[in-house]
């Protein structure tokens, strides 16, 4: 006997789901990227591990032109890993959450790789839980700083 998904996952549920992605990239937005970054600090917590939030603002291609929200965010996730998160949370900002990340320098080179791989020039923050366990201050905390390092430039 066959399962009909109807009746399995009612209408307002799939429709209450579909609010929660930008509907432009069909990326998670705030509310799933608060939960997910969430889940990683309390996994890396019991990991020993820490956990990676980049803020990508304003990617341009190189020659100045506002790059393609789309296409960068689905060249940043291809060079992610399965349960990392990339969530769209503004027309112009990108957020990574990668979950156990053990030293510093990975998250640099993390970094490094995805927005290299997009081929794109950004303003881009970078924090590392380290002893954050709530999610929204360390969202917070580096979509402050990267704000506050693109205003200096």
């Amino acid at each position: 006997m066959a399962i009909d998904a109807s009746q399995v996952v009612p209408a307002d549920a799939c429709r209450t789901y579909e609010s929660l992605l930008d509907p432009e990239t069909r990326l998670p937005g705030w509310v799933l990227l608060l939960d997910r970054t969430t889940v990683a600090l309390t996994r890396a917590a019991r990991n020993g591990a820490q956990v990676l939030v980049a803020v990508i603002h304003r990617p341009r291609e190189h020659t100045g032109r506002r790059a393609d929200m789309l296409e960068t965010a689905q060249a940043i996730r291809s060079q992610l890993r399965r349960d990392d998160t990339i969530a769209r949370v503004d027309r112009d900002t990108l957020i990574v959450v990668c979950n156990d990340l053990e030293a510093d320098t990975d998250a640099a080179q993390v970094a490094r790789r995805f927005v290299a791989h997009a081929r794109v020039v950004c303003d881009l923050g970078i924090g590392l839980s380290g002893g954050h366990d709530d999610a929204r201050s360390l969202l917070d905390l580096v979509v402050r700083d990267a704000h506050d390092q693109a205003l200096a430039v």
